[in-house]
């Protein structure tokens, strides 16, 4: 089938999932199309973009086809040379991602610089100090040596400085911060999602629930400890 041509049949847009069959075809049809204009492009030369069968295939193995076709028509548009150059494994994470957590896939539409990477990567469990480490340095703080105190009486009363701790103090504590601080949040947290909806598509069943909720908990740990960074950079300041 030629790139941007539309699924054969509404019974197979059905099957994929859809309730909107007319305007998902359309859609698909509208998406495949953009995707082959962009392909000839300077920034996707090479690329064989993906048909709309492939889309439609993708679309299947959403949990919400109906919104994630709504969200990443969205994405298209708004980053057209980005979606053109991801092949057929690439729009498939992208459309379990976007079905699972259209808030996410939403994010992407705003914030794209590190999709392309997750997708080709297919995604990761970060571990605590990996999670620490990354969401710590989004903030601009280092990852301090334990043992040495932060000598500033400005905050004296953190309880991480009164059991004789060094802490981590966030290089800026303006607005800028907390954006870093909460882009990067979302990029781990759609890693761990794409990891984990990957291993399911792989194996027909998730990653075991202990280990994704650790990793969840330690992202939240790692985002708190971030936080803490920022505001005590706005006490010294």
């Amino acid at each position: 089938m030629a790139p941007g041509s539309r699924p054969s049949t509404l019974g197979r847009v059905a099957r994929a999932g859809f309730q909107e069959l007319s305007e998902a075809r359309d859609r698909i049809d509208g998406l495949a199309a953009l995707l082959a204009e962009q392909a000839g492009g300077a920034a996707n030369a090479g690329v064989a973009p993906v048909d709309a069968e492939t889309l439609l295939d993708a679309f299947a193995g959403a949990a919400d086809p109906d919104t994630a076709l709504a969200r990443l028509s969205e994405l298209a548009e708004r980053c057209p040379d980005l979606c053109a150059g991801l092949g057929a494994s690439e729009w498939a994470r992208l459309c379990r991602l976007a079905g699972a957590s259209p808030a996410l896939a939403e994010f992407f539409t705003r914030n794209p610089r590190d999709l392309a990477r997750l997708l080709r990567d297919g995604g990761r469990v970060p571990d605590a100090a990996e999670a620490r480490h990354e969401l710590l340095a989004a903030v601009g703080a280092a990852d301090p040596i334990p043992g040495t105190v932060v000598a500033d009486p400005a905050v004296a009363d953190d309880p991480a400085v009164a059991a004789g701790q060094r802490v981590p103090i966030a290089s800026s504590s303006d607005e800028s911060a907390w954006n870093a601080l909460r882009t990067r949040y979302r990029e781990l947290l759609a890693e761990l999602m794409v990891a984990d909806l990957e291993r399911g598509a792989a194996a027909g069943e998730p990653a075991p629930f202990a280990e994704v909720a650790a990793a969840l908990s330690d992202l939240a740990s790692a985002a708190l400890e971030a936080g803490l960074a920022v505001a005590r950079r706005r006490l010294l300041d």
